[in-house]
């Protein structure tokens, strides 16, 4: 992976960008999901001896390439990828730390499991017009789901065995929308509207409420999410699991400072085995380091790549670094925005922060299978949201055209890269159900499907759950 400073032309135009702040990560935590989650990611990594799985979570962000082309803005885009995040799993382990531990790494933020994944190699169909756009112009082994994370789910914080945890906002997920005694009605919603599979996240304070094993494992726990992959399979759904999605038990926090402890590690260049030079020179003891035999360990570890695509944003050279506030804001001598001379990049139609830019699905992923020799790819999170407006009447509510255009929008974009050559095996929606959003609490809305916050959590399709189950119709 190399690293890049933004070029200028005479005219003071950035020509091009690439790279992004990778640091500092985890002393910023509480901002990841609100101003990040336009482009964050996760990768599966595949077993390297018993006991050991391993994660990395990227982050691909949009940077473009500027200038002036019949006195119009013109903008040329391309993805910069930051690999964050390497750890390994072992719940064979009694200790916290050495149940996250690899080589005195300690960190998991994602691993995403597959469950009964199939192969597919069949040709995309011929280009079809926008009017016959379905589910018949994917390959025909193409995964279509939706997505969905514990915390913001479940609910049943103090059911079932489970600890607490902890998470920064004043709104928070002790109900969410009760997926937890719900989730064979959702499953069900899956189901009828065609869906082929649900990814969802396993809350390690649910399994393990005080963190550890030697603290005693939640049977209870176990046995809940035994019962949710049995109801899936059984309605023909296959389960995409996240091992971990920011619920932190609460031991944890309180015995080894959570995600800010110093023996965290960022371990992230799976695809080159190390980061890159002008990184090192510019982060120095910052940055941790690794030995030659982690390097080889970990290097082209990673069995398929998982993007979560909402949006897009421009980048601006900062020539300066700013040496008083270190983050990874200031890093990576950049600054991102949403507009250039006051156009934005797209339009939000009522989204309170995603402007929509489905170019950039593409571009992001033909730049994957340039940099990093074409993996398998899933886009594992794909959404827009709206204000959750308390005083619309249920049927205005559920006529969610934005949100349809918007998904149709990147599909299409998504079938395009897929005839460049991309090897994109499947795309889940964020998401499937109204649900508590880390940053915005219950105040935004990114389901398919209504949640009815003043009515016993009731739900109901939107138009954009009707419109995919019309999509994917066999």
């Amino acid at each position: 992976m190399q690293y890049y400073h933004p070029v200028k032309d005479n005219h003071n135009n950035i020509l091009s960008v690439n790279g992004f702040n990778y640091f500092n990560f985890l002393q910023h935590f509480f901002s990841f999901y609100g101003f990040f989650k336009s482009s964050d990611s996760y990768v599966y990594i595949k077993r390297v001896d018993p006991g050991k799985e391993f994660s990395l979570r990227l982050m691909g962000l949009k940077k473009s390439a500027m200038g002036y082309l019949n006195f119009e803005i013109y903008a040329q885009v391309f993805v910069g990828f930051v690999l964050i995040a390497m750890a390994r799993i072992s719940l064979a382990y009694t200790n916290p730390i050495d149940a996250m531990a690899i080589q005195g790494c300690w960190l998991l933020l994602a691993i995403l499991v597959l469950v009964n994944s199939y192969a597919c190699a069949e040709p995309v169909a011929a280009s079809h017009e926008i009017s016959s756009f379905n589910r018949s112009s994917f390959p025909a082994c193409f995964i279509f789901g939706t997505s969905s994370a514990a915390y913001q789910y479940e609910g049943g914080a103090k059911e079932g065995g489970k600890g607490p945890n902890r998470i920064l906002g004043q709104s928070n997920g002790d109900v969410a929308v009760d997926f937890y005694h719900r989730y064979k009605e959702d499953v069900q919603l899956m189901k009828d509207m065609g869906m082929d599979a649900f990814r969802f996240s396993i809350s390690w304070s649910r399994l393990l409420p005080r963190g550890n094993l030697s603290e005693g494992v939640n049977k209870e726990g176990i046995r809940f999410y035994n019962n949710l992959i049995n109801e899936l399979l059984s309605n023909g759904l296959q389960p995409f699991v996240t091992i971990f999605h920011f619920d932190l038990p609460q031991a944890l926090e309180d015995e080894y400072g959570g995600f800010l402890s110093p023996r965290i590690v960022f371990m992230d260049p799976l695809t080159y085995g190390d980061y890159p030079h002008t990184m090192r020179a510019h982060i120095r003891q910052r940055l941790p380091k690794f030995t030659e035999e982690q390097s080889m360990m970990v290097k082209g570890s990673f069995d398929f790549i998982g993007i979560n695509y909402y949006t897009s944003v421009y980048v601006a050279n900062v020539p300066v670094a700013n040496t008083v506030n270190i983050s990874y804001l200031t890093d990576s001598l950049t600054n991102f925005t949403n507009e250039r001379n006051g156009i934005p990049i797209g339009p939000s139609d009522g989204s309170t922060f995603i402007l929509s830019y489905p170019r950039g699905l593409r571009d992001l992923l033909i730049y994957t299978k340039e940099k990093y020799n074409n993996p398998t790819i899933y886009i594992t999170e794909n959404g827009v949201n709206e204000r959750n407006n308390d005083t619309l009447p249920l049927k205005e509510a559920l006529n969610d055209t934005t949100r349809i255009n918007y998904h149709h929008q990147h599909l299409v974009s998504l079938r395009r890269a897929i005839n460049d050559g991309v090897d994109v095996k499947g795309y889940f929606a964020w998401s499937l159900l109204d649900n508590f959003e880390w940053s915005s609490g219950y105040t935004t809305r990114f389901g398919i499907n209504f949640v009815d916050y003043k009515d016993g959590l009731k739900r109901y399709l939107k138009d954009s759950a009707f419109w995919f189950k019309k999509f994917l119709q066999k």
